[in-house]
């Protein structure tokens, strides 16, 4: 290997940021393989999940520098990070479209750019950290829709308003840490954010369904009661009228006998 360093290794803005230089053109690809694997040794011991691949230095690219960024680019994705790659030549960006991988790939021109792009991604979640924040906070949310509906259902001892607020306060939760983990993060919590977007809307759909069976019993027990009190008052007007008729029968006794004297 050359005694240039082929690469440099730096911090800027809670980035990593890996800025290859001129001597990489002229590395062998075993000595490619050996920075590849110096590299991926300490992004593994940085705290970041927030990478920058500076290529600005370079007017070529081989195939093995090209292995060696996609290495890079597979670790980033191991730790649910976001990777993106500066480049102004257009060479290198040739070799890049041939190999397709500006369509996989965040490429813009400037340093600057690249950190506003990596940074705004991130913080908006607020790293790896903040995505397991919002991970735990759906899952708990995807908890409390899960037992309102459950409690919904089985017709428990909780109360129907109570177990209503449960399902759906859980539900629009989950919907909002669902949308932010699958936009905001990469890899298998974008995933999992996405099925717990799905769950906390079939959760809601579910729960909302339940509301007008709920309404409808309410209104019923007083239809039957008014029901059975006219039912009531009829059963009693016969008696009223039976009554009646003994009397009129002792009236008319007493002028039958008028008359005969």
């Amino acid at each position: 290997m050359s005694s240039e360093t082929p690469y440099r290794f730096e911090t800027e803005q809670n980035c990593t940021v890996v800025s290859f230089l001129p001597a990489l053109n002229d590395a062998p690809w075993s000595d490619i393989e050996a920075v590849g694997t110096d590299v991926l040794s300490q992004f593994s011991s940085q705290k970041s999940s927030a990478f920058l691949v500076d290529l600005s230095a370079l007017n070529y690219m081989g195939s093995a520098s090209v292995a060696l960024i996609v290495r890079i680019w597979k670790s980033v994705q191991e730790r649910n990070g976001k990777m993106v790659v500066v480049n102004s030549d257009e060479m290198v960006l040739e070799v890049l479209k041939l190999a397709g991988l500006t369509k996989v790939w965040t490429i813009v021109e400037t340093r600057q750019e690249g950190l506003k792009q990596v940074g705004g991604r991130m913080s908006a979640v607020g790293g790896s950290s903040g995505a397991t924040g919002f991970l735990v906070l759906a899952l708990l949310a995807l908890a409390a829709a899960g037992a309102g509906l459950y409690f919904l259902i089985t017709k428990t001892t909780v109360e129907t308003n109570i177990a209503l607020a449960m399902s759906l306060g859980g539900s629009a939760l989950c919907l909002v840490f669902g949308t932010i983990l699958a936009m905001k993060s990469q890899g298998a919590l974008r995933i999992v954010g996405a099925i717990i977007l799905v769950l906390g809307f079939a959760a809601g759909i579910t729960s909302v369904l339940k509301l007008p069976q709920g309404a409808a019993a309410a209104t019923d027990t007083p239809d039957e009661e008014s029901e059975g009190d006219e039912e009531t008052a009829e059963a009693d007007s016969p008696s009223e009228e039976a009554a009646a008729e003994p009397g009129e029968e002792t009236a008319a006794e007493p002028a039958e006998e008028s008359k005969q004297e």
